[in-house]
């Protein structure tokens, strides 16, 4: 069984290599993986690899920062 942080982590995970993939294809930034590849499986690889290298960056810039628990004055 999954821990709470572990499982918010595997969500946020999930959600942020899919938001990449979807600036991906709205900025046109996939159309250069064409030019770099021989065929369709290595153009998806290299996509995979760039979301899942975002998805890990994001999850160390924001998730791993500690977390305020009150912003009383």
């Amino acid at each position: 069984m999954f821990s709470k942080r572990l499982l918010e982590r595997k969500v946020l995970h999930v959600l942020a290599h899919e938001l990449r993939h979807f600036w991906q294809y709205y900025t046109g930034e996939h159309r250069k993986y064409h030019r770099i590849t021989k065929g369709i499986y290595q153009k998806v690889h290299l996509l995979e690899i760039d979301a899942e290298k975002w998805a890990e960056e994001f999850l160390s810039a924001y998730v791993l920062k500690p977390r305020i628990t009150s912003l009383s004055l």
